[in-house]
């Protein structure tokens, strides 16, 4: 007999991806797998997920509803008037340099842990203790750091050799750069009796308990923006989509408060289907509208920045966040579909005492103190370019995908839309072809069957030798109803490191 199949799940890491696979399997739906997935990526892939962090969750349920949820971080409400720990660090990509603001004054209020909460109580059927079960597991035995994760670390080695507790958990002095290497496991005994406790006592533990006390801790030691009446205040944002079309597909991004759905459902509206459709892939005149399509978005992005009337009101100070992310994609048996894309900023080098929680450094982004801590509103929620999506086509094939990659996630996932909408690929080949990305009059793209050069004139541009994580990283899944059965598919960017498991 066939073995009848609970759903699919793509994610940045194989554990991730196995842990809300087995939910699945253990009579979840496909949100209780994307939040037991949250928490399995907090262990498997700990700088780009925490429950210090924050992000945003695109759902749609077998009942026919689609709607989204916006857990991302908002700025403290109110500012110390004490000398925050706040400075510049250096991130070694190789080829060249990023700077990172770093230390307590870089944190913002996480929503992660309140945003799981709420996901649970509207969507989800499996005990909220339930979910957290692998993660405490992985936490307690400890997961080894693949090549991608080793590899990010390693980027960020200032910020996770910083202190003490940063030391204790990712470090060995042994290697030159004093961090674990590949094949080395990271454990985290504090963040397993965190999540255990979590369990039990549920967010009053998170509000008024063990993070609340870290932080108060933290606030006292490091003069940190962020108290404990910021958590009990923080609030979970719901609302209904923005939609967009490509073909035959119709598009679901977030909105308002994702300036990257924004961003795309503006950008999907300059196509014109009868000028795409004598277009092939890769050739000069496809590159030329690609290119044209990225300026656009380019624009869009940069005007939603510098005219903060366009944002609503409640949300108007906030500026834009492009920070690391990580994404997942479910779709179960029901019709049930979950696309949660998820971020801690590159971290700001501090354990929360007590909880093992890595804390976020959201207000280290250059746009909100380009001259130093200061330059932020309190009491806001900030914007995101984070943007997971959902597609259904005409005949009624459901999808689910995101992208981790910070300020190329718009750029990402407009590929991924054209290569799937337009020139009909499959998921393997709408995540692999090889991608570009437009900012400003500076042209990256990936060596391929495919020439971006030919086109761009005297435009300053940088050629990649091989398929590279600035790129992004989508994790698609798909659904299709047949005959008395339910196929499952998907694909995850081997630019980061991506799994798929089929339950």
């Amino acid at each position: 007999m066939e073995k009848v199949r609970k759903g699919v799940v793509a994610a940045g890491h194989e554990v991730t991806a196995e842990a809300a696979a087995d939910c699945l399997r253990k009579g979840g739906n496909a949100f209780d797998a994307v939040v037991c997935g949250f928490f399995a990526a907090c262990v498997a892939e700990p700088i780009l997920a925490s429950p210090g962090g924050g992000g945003f969750l695109m759902a749609h349920t077998a009942a026919g509803q689609t709607g989204y949820y916006d857990f991302f971080c908002d700025t403290p409400g109110r500012k110390r008037r004490e000398e925050v720990e706040f400075f510049g660090i250096h991130g070694d990509f190789g080829t060249n340099t990023q700077e990172f603001h770093v230390g307590v004054g870089a944190a913002a209020v996480p929503g992660a842990i309140p945003g799981m909460f709420r996901i649970h109580k509207d969507l989800c059927q499996l005990p909220f203790e339930h979910l957290l079960e692998p993660s405490i597991d992985l936490a307690r035995k400890g997961v080894p750091l693949n090549a991608f994760q080793a590899y990010v670390l390693d980027i960020l080695q200032p910020i996770y050799t910083l202190n003490e507790a940063c030391r204790s958990l990712f470090g060995n002095p042994a290697r030159q750069n004093g961090l674990k290497g590949e094949g080395e496991s990271i454990a985290n005994p504090e963040l397993e009796d965190f999540l255990d406790t979590l369990g039990k006592e549920g967010l009053p533990f998170y509000q008024k308990g063990g993070f609340a006390d870290g932080m108060r801790k933290l606030c006292q030691d490091h003069h940190a923006h962020i108290d404990p009446e910021d958590l009990r205040t923080y609030k979970v944002v719901c609302a209904r989509p923005k939609r967009g079309k490509c073909g035959t597909d119709q598009f679901f991004f977030p909105g308002p408060t994702s300036a990257g759905g924004r961003v795309l459902v503006k950008t999907l509206d300059q196509i014109r289907m009868d000028e795409w459709r004598k277009l092939s892939w890769g050739t000069p005149g496809y590159i030329k509208k690609l290119l044209e399509l990225m300026a656009f978005s380019d624009e869009a992005r940069i005007q939603m920045q510098s005219q903060p009337d366009s944002i609503p009101k409640s949300f108007r100070f906030a500026p834009v966040i492009s920070r690391g992310t990580t994404h997942i994609s479910v779709a179960d048996r029901e019709g049930n579909l979950a696309s949660m894309t998820i971020s801690n900023g590159e971290g700001c080098g501090y354990i929360v005492p007590g909880t093992g929680i890595i804390l976020n450094n959201m207000l280290g982004e250059e746009d909100l103190a380009p001259q130093g801590v200061g330059n932020w509103e309190p009491g806001h929620r900030l914007l995101s370019m984070m943007c997971p999506s959902l597609a259904v086509g005409a005949d009624g094939t459901w999808c689910a995908f995101g992208s981790g990659g910070s300020n190329r996630i718009r750029t990402a996932l407009l590929q991924f839309v054209l290569q799937r909408s337009v020139f009909g690929g499959n998921l393997k080949q709408a995540v692999e072809a090889p991608r570009c990305h437009l900012e400003g009059d500076h042209l990256d793209y990936e060596r391929g069957n495919w020439d971006p050069n030919m086109v761009i004139g005297g435009m300053d541009y940088k050629e990649w030798p091989t398929p590279n994580l600035f790129f992004g990283g989508v994790h698609a899944v798909e659904r299709r109803e047949g005959p008395g059965s339910c196929e499952f598919s998907g694909h995850a960017d081997p630019r980061r490191g991506g799994a798929v498991v089929i339950a």
